[in-house]
């Protein structure tokens, strides 16, 4: 696809979005090294077809989105579905103390062997999720899975990132806007993506090509992604 130039009407010194952001697609695996290993150990728990797996790292880096894919090849369910047997939660520092008390039971079911698989994910190890107030029970049992780190994409991985998006929409950036958004986009692979789709709407809205100075306009946006 190629945008109309247009040397016409400026940007409004002051962006206000009127659009959402679009997440990570559900069903793509993202061509980034700093998923390989998660991405690894996801495939081993299917395969093998027992055990626990927690993946941990900051927040945006996509692990909720590997969960995602997870469930869709494998059928697992919500931690709550009652009769499940592949599981997965997202944000284990985050439950209340009813969910951390109904994650305890379903985790001795996985130790029963009830339920075969679980995948869990936070944004510490499990050593730290008890100054989250996540209950020792719990952390305990974490610490017995794998436990595989989810880092923050390296810029070579946002580099492909930017041009698998750009290749989906059938776009090519101009080198000098492809470093730009490397250099100063979103260090998050979901937070990039959503920066991308959402300069994407506004220079679809606008009629114009991708150029730094409408990135700029995103980026200083108050609402901005």
């Amino acid at each position: 696809m190629a945008y109309p130039t247009s040397a016409s009407t400026p940007l409004p010194t002051q962006l206000v979005l009127s659009w959402a952001p679009q997440a990570l697609p559900a069903n793509q695996i993202l061509p980034l090294q700093a998923q390989t290993t998660a991405l690894a150990a996801l495939a081993q728990v299917a395969q093998v077809g027992r055990g626990g797996l927690y993946l941990y790292g900051p927040t945006g880096v996509g692990k909720s989105h590997l969960l995602r894919l997870w469930a869709a090849q494998t059928g697992a369910q919500p931690c709550l579905t009652a009769g499940a047997a592949h599981l997965w939660v997202d944000d284990v520092e985050n439950l209340d103390t009813a969910a951390q008390e109904a994650l305890f039971h379903t985790l001795t079911r996985l130790e029963s062997g009830e339920v075969l698989t679980f995948v869990a994910t936070g944004t510490l190890p499990p050593a730290q999720l008890g100054r989250c107030g996540v209950w020792p029970e719990i952390v305990s049992r974490l610490a017995t899975w794998q436990v595989v780190e989810v880092p923050e994409p390296t810029d070579a991985d946002r580099r492909q990132l930017c041009l698998a998006w750009a290749a989906q929409q059938q776009l090519t950036l101009a080198p000098e806007v492809l470093d730009y958004l490397v250099s100063h986009g979103a260090r998050q692979a979901q937070r990039l993506w959503q920066l991308l789709t959402t300069i994407n709407g506004l220079a679809l809205a606008e009629k114009r090509r991708i150029t730094i100075p409408l990135i700029k306009a995103v980026l200083e946006a108050p609402d901005a992604v």
